[in-house]
């Protein structure tokens, strides 16, 4: 039986997280590598106090992701490929050996600053189930005003789609959408605005600081979500 590892994005989050993780040498092993890089205690971060910033949300679900994977790998699980959403596409690096763990620590610390400075209260991501991608679109388009900006963010599977924006702009989209019917449309419990072009200056930033860091191939296929979609390596030879 082959076996992959997914790592969930922000939204997985919940309290005590890192406290309840397996019981095992390499968790607090990992835990403590996390710990250095930050020069602070990453167990701090998983209080419901904590989770209400994206830099303690995105950290920790990169904390747990590595941990629970390097746990698993030690009790004899082999791992063949590797898939990450948002944050999670960190983790699934690390675990891919593309990426050092110090690095990914780096790199999502300033993704959530950067994100948090951008964007500090009034925008989020909301779930539509039911409704396809031209359906979405076409609320999206007719309530996207430069005062409430609101795009389409992740295409999960074809009736379910992740818009990306402004509180108040996806309001009005998820009314609407109810209206033609969607089975849910709520709120997702993320406080920046992911994938889409309100972040484009932190991509920038993340491309720039990879530049500096040193790369390898990873050790099996991944699956990472950039921009929305899926992006697939079929092979070891391409970088994340």
């Amino acid at each position: 039986m082959n076996t992959a590892f997914l790592f969930p994005g922000q939204g997985a989050q919940k309290p005590g997280m890192l406290r309840q993780l397996v019981d095992d040498p390499v968790v607090e092993w990992t835990l403590a590598e996390i710990s250095e890089v930050l020069k602070s205690d990453i167990r701090l971060l998983d209080s419901p106090e904590a989770l209400n910033s994206a830099g303690s949300v995105q950290l920790a679900l990169l904390a747990s992701g590595v941990a629970t994977a390097r746990a698993l790998q030690r009790r004899g699980v082999t791992c063949c490929a590797v898939a990450g959403l948002s944050v999670g596409a960190f983790a699934a690096a690390v675990v891919a050996e593309a990426i050092t763990l110090e690095d990914a620590v780096i790199l999502v610390r300033s993704r959530a600053e950067k994100m948090e400075q951008l964007y500090p209260v009034g925008y989020g991501l909301a779930a539509i189930v039911g409704l396809n991608e031209r359906q979405v679109t076409a609320i999206v388009g007719s309530v996207h005003t430069a005062e409430t900006p609101v795009f389409v963010g992740n295409i999960n599977a074809p009736r379910q789609i992740v818009i990306a924006g402004s509180i108040e702009g996806m309001q009005k989209v998820l009314e609407e959408a109810r209206l033609r019917g969607a089975r849910k449309a709520e709120l997702l419990n993320v406080s920046v605005p992911s994938h889409c072009p309100l972040l484009s200056s932190v991509a920038d930033s993340l491309r720039l600081q990879l530049s500096s860091m040193q790369l390898k191939a990873p050790k099996f296929p991944y699956i990472a979500n950039v921009n929305g979609r899926a992006v697939r390596s079929a092979s070891p030879s391409r970088r994340i």
